[in-house]
C-alpha cells in the first residue's frame, strides 16, 4: 500500500483486495479490543495508587484525565469499528464515547474505595470531554480521508 493520501490509498477494503493486511475474518477479538482493554487496565492501575505522583511536567490532573480518555476514546472507537477505519460511523463514534465515558464513571467509583483518593464528578466530565474530542476528531478524519 502506498503512502499516497488519496481516498483509495486509505481505503482498507481496497488494501485488502490488493493483499495487504489480514482479512476481518481472521482478526481476533484480542487484536480488535486488546489496545482499548490495555488502556482501561492502565487507567485502573493508575487509579489504584493511593498516593499517585503528579503528572509529568506542568500537566495538571485535569489535562492528564483529558489525554488519558482521549486515547481511550480513540482505542474504543477502533474496537467498535472492528479495527477498520473505513467502517467508522457516527453511531460507532457515539457508542465509543458512551463506553469511554461510562468507564470514567466506573473509574471514579473505584477511586472512592482507594485510600487517599476521592471520587470527583468533575473528573467524569473531563473524561467524557477527552473521549468525545478524540472520537469526533477520528470520525471527521475518517469521513475526509478514508471515504
Amino acid at each position: 500500500m502506498s503512502l499516497d493520501p488519496t481516498p483509495d490509498a486509505w481505503d482498507v477494503s481496497a488494501a485488502r483486495s490488493r493483499g495487504a493486511g489480514p482479512s476481518s475474518g481472521s482478526r481476533s477479538r484480542l487484536w480488535i479490543w486488546g489496545p482499548a482493554l490495555a488502556m482501561m487496565l492502565l487507567i485502573f492501575a493508575l487509579s489504584s495508587l493511593s498516593d499517585p505522583q503528579s503528572p509529568p511536567g506542568d500537566l495538571s490532573d485535569r489535562w492528564a484525565h483529558l489525554l488519558e480518555y482521549a486515547v481511550l476514546g480513540g482505542l474504543v472507537l477502533r474496537a467498535v469499528a472492528r479495527a477498520e477505519w473505513g467502517t467508522v460511523t457516527a453511531s460507532a463514534a457515539a457508542t465509543a464515547w458512551i463506553v469511554s465515558t461510562l468507564y470514567g464513571v466506573t473509574d471514579e467509583f473505584h477511586q472512592w474505595f482507594v485510600p487517599g483518593r476521592v471520587a470527583d464528578p468533575v473528573d467524569v466530565v473531563v473524561d467524557g470531554a477527552g473521549a468525545g474530542l478524540a472520537v469526533l476528531l477520528v470520525l471527521v478524519w475518517c469521513k475526509r480521508m478514508i471515504r
